[in-house]
Parts: structure tokens; sequence; C-alpha cells
């Protein structure tokens, strides 16, 4: 004859009670009773959230914190996996780690903060992401990382704050990874900041005017080159340019003129793969001069408006987002207004040397770019891929303060040339940006850099006007910004012509 099966929840460790002579079998591992034996009552299975790991057990255990148990009559509890954690004893399930937390390691009673400097995106992580380049992370228990802001950058991984750019470099975009040189902008604005400082450059060179004559003009041809230290192609930018000036002494008198002043200019300008444009500029404005005793201070106030027209030929897939296969160029129209005021002041540094003056020429200038209707021409699926409007308000505010030496002619009364060093800062900064795209962003082409904090030597020598006959002059200057992060070098011959 067979011996009986033993029961799932009993093992027969049989003994025999004296007082009634009723055999007796401890609990099974995973149950137990109040005795430890199925007499007088029958073994209890574990419940959920506890479990029972000997016979004949009066009681189950709760399961310990990074443990649980989801099912009764268990004889061990489960250890909470990595990215789960179990907080409290007797749980029947394991919790996720939530966003901003992790769990690496099995058996967890909780969850870890995400570090200063990572993030965690999604539940049941097990290790935090370390915040990218262009990113930081500046608390702890994060569930994203935060764009370096505009003026800022994040060049390494795990950061806790954004580096703010050095005087001298900036940044155009929220989420830079670097600072970039100052000094270069694109084409249409470097020529108009250009082009505004030639217009008001006759009306400071009033200064040292002791002409009588009511009208003056100066028609001008000004070329150079910006050059931005340690960048490649749309870098170095070749810009030249035609003027016309015209001033007329209506409201002073010889020695302290003033009136209106106005300016026309034909720019052109050659950017690398930013591409090349010529453009039409128009300033009209006031000027004064005024003479206290050895200081003279010349000011104008001057409105302009400059359009050019761009084009980029031969560009590549890489150059354009969008599917086209066959890009061969690009066109665009911009436009920028400018308004803002000039102030040069000039004072004999020490009457050893009488020719040898101090001077502070300080501007404020507005500069408003509108970039419009542009489009890239090409064979593809997406040949109008690119830049449909940008917009940008710069605000301007260069102080340059130096030197200035005249060679004077035997009667000391007229200059035979003059070199001048000084040290220009620039204070003005990017006020707004805005732009638009049909495809990406990827694509900016004639997008406005705005120099902020730049810093730069400054130096021109000019010679005096040459009398061709009477009234009519021609001089010539040449002149060098540089620093750290750019360069600019310019030649100027002008044809001065009074009535």
């Amino acid at each position: 004859m067979k011996p009986p099966k033993s029961s799932s929840l009993n093992l027969f460790l049989v003994g025999i009670s004296a007082s009634s002579g009723v055999f007796a079998a401890n609990c099974f591992p995973g149950s137990f009773s109040s005795n430890g034996t199925d007499i007088p009552t029958a073994c209890t299975p574990a419940p959920a959230g506890s479990y029972v790991n000997f016979a004949g057990a009066t009681a189950a255990t709760l399961t310990s914190p990074g443990t649980y148990q989801p099912n009764a009559g268990q004889t061990s509890a489960l250890q909470a996996t990595p990215g789960y954690y179990v907080p409290f004893a007797g749980a029947t399930e394991a919790t996720l780690a939530p966003v901003g937390r992790y769990v690496s390691v099995s058996g967890a009673s909780v969850a870890t903060q995400a570090p200063a400097g990572y993030f965690v995106a999604v539940t049941g992580a097990t290790q935090a992401t370390p915040s990218p380049v262009g990113s930081y992370v500046s608390v702890s228990g994060a569930s994203a990382a935060t764009y370096a802001p505009v003026g800022s950058y994040v060049a390494t991984t795990s950061q806790t704050s954004a580096t703010q750019t050095a005087p001298g470099f900036y940044t155009y975009a929220p989420g830079a990874s670097s600072q970039v040189p100052a000094g270069l902008m694109a084409g249409p604005l470097n020529s108009t900041i250009r082009a505004n400082e030639a217009s008001i450059r006759d009306a400071s060179l009033m200064i040292e005017d002791k002409s009588d004559a009511t009208i003056k003009s100066s028609f001008y041809y000004q070329g150079g080159s910006v050059d931005q230290v340690g960048q490649s192609s749309g870098a170095k930018q070749n810009i030249s340019f035609w003027g016309l000036n015209l001033m007329g002494n209506i409201f002073g008198g010889k020695d302290d003129p003033a009136g209106v002043l106005a300016n026309v200019s034909s720019i052109n300008y050659s950017a690398g793969s930013d591409g090349s444009g010529n453009g039409l500029g128009l300033s009209v404005g006031l000027f004064k001069k005024v003479q206290i005793e050895a200081v003279k201070l010349v000011g104008t106030l001057l409105f302009g408006n400059y359009n050019y027209n761009s084009t980029r030929q031969n560009l590549t897939q890489s150059t354009v987002s969008g599917s086209s296969a066959n890009i061969q160029s690009a066109t665009g129209n911009t436009n920028v207004n400018t308004y803002g005021v000039n102030v040069l002041g000039s004072i004999p540094v020490a009457r050893a040397l009488p020719n040898l003056d101090g001077f502070l020429n300080v501007a404020v200038t507005n500069y408003a770019y509108k970039g419009m209707n542009e489009s890239v021409s090409g064979a593809g699926g997406n040949p109008s891929a690119g830049l449909n409007t940008s917009s940008m308000s710069y605000v301007s505010v260069p102080a340059t303060l130096g030197l200035k030496y005249s060679l004077m002619d035997a009667s000391n009364e007229y200059s035979l040339g003059s070199i001048s060093v000084g040290y220009k800062y620039d204070f003005g900064k990017s006020s707004s940006l805005n732009m638009s795209t049909q495809s990406s962003p990827g694509y900016q082409f004639g997008l406005p850099i705005a120099l902020t904090n730049a810093r730069a030597t400054v130096i021109e020598i000019s010679s005096a006007n040459y009398e061709l006959k009477k009234d009519l002059s021609l001089s010539a200057a040449i002149s060098t910004e540089f620093s750290s992060a750019y360069s600019f070098y310019q030649g100027s011959l002008r044809l001065r012509k009074s009535f």
C-alpha cells in the first residue's frame, strides 16, 4: 500500500499528542499557525508582502525595505531590481523610480536624486544622464537640462551652470557650446556699420576745419576687410563702397558751424560662404561744432536706410537643409535702418606738445535689421528650403579713447597729416533676434551677428587735404582695428569740394 501524499502546505514531521493521540505536523515553510503545527487549526499561507522561510513558524515575516513579495505562501522575499525601489516593509510590489531619480542597484529602499549636472527624463532609470554640451543642470532631481541662454555657453558635459561670454566674444542662440570671437557680422549689417561710420566722418573732421564755406561735399572711395580671428569661410569679409557726403553750414558761423548733412553710399561686400552682395544707402542728419576754450566738440544726429541684395552660389547639401540634390544659389533682400548720435571731443594734452591732442569718440547707434524674401534655387524635392524672415535690433555703443598727433605746416595753421592711436570698447548688444524658416534654422543666410563687449586697438594715419585748386582738395587715410577676436583694415580716398 502506497503512503499518503503530503499536503502542499504541510510537511509531515510526525509526532503523537499525549493527550489526544492525534498525529500533528509542523507547518511547511511558506505557512504558519499559532503553535507552528496544523493542530488544532490548519496552517495559514503567508500573505502577500510577507514570507515564512522555515517549518513550524508561528508568524509570517514582513518583507524588509528594498524587497517585496506579490504572492501568498512564499518562502522568501524578492529584491527590487535596478530602476525600482521599495521604501517600506511589507510591500507587495516595487515602485518605479520617478523622473529626476534613478536606482542603479538591486534591493534599493530609496531612489537617488540626479545630482546637479545630471538629469533623469524617464521613469525606471538605472542611471542619470549627464547634461550635454550647450546645456546645464543647476539643481538636484532635475528631469531635463537647461539650454545655455544667449550670451553664455557650456563647453563640456555634466555642468551645473553656463559660462558667461568673455569681453570680445558672443553667442547668438541658446544652447551654445562655445563662444565666438566678436567683430564679424554677416555682410549687410557689417557693411552698414562701416558705411554709417563713413557718413559721419566728414562731419567729425569739422573739428579742425577753418573754412567759412556754406556747403561742402566729399566724394570718397573706401575699402577694407574684416577678419574674424580663428574662424574660416565667411569669417573674412571684403567691403568697399563709393560715397557722396554733403554738409551745409546753415545754422552756424565760421568758428561754430551747424547744419544738415546727407550721405549716399553704394556698397559691395564679399564674405566667403556667407556670399556676396551690393547695396544702396541713404542717411540724413544734423551736425554741430562747439568750442569751449581749448575743448572742441562735434556732434552728429543721423538717420539712415540701407538696402542690400545678396547671393550665394554653388551651395552644397550640407549648406542648406532640405532634400535638394542640386542646389545652385540662394538670394535674399536685406534692409537695415539706423539712427543714432555721435560725439567727438578733442583737447590739447600739454602746452609743451601743442600738436598732440587727446580725443574721445562716443557713438550710440541702433541697427534694425530685416531680411526677407530669401529663397534657394536648384533641382530637388525642396528647392525653396531656407530662411524666410529674420530680424534683429542691435544697439552699438562704441567708445574710443586715444591720442592724435598732427604734423603742422610752417605757419602752424594747417595740418599736413596726422596719426592717431586709440582704444575702442563697444558696450552694445543685440536686444532682439527673431527668425523663421521653411525647414530648419540650420540655414541662416544673412543672419547678423552682433558685437558684444568688443575691444580693439585703433590706429589711423591720415594725410592733409592736398589742394588741387581753389576749394578742391584730395586726402587719404588708412586705419586698422585689431584685437584677439578680430582685425579690420581699411583705406580711403576723399575728394572735397567747397561752395
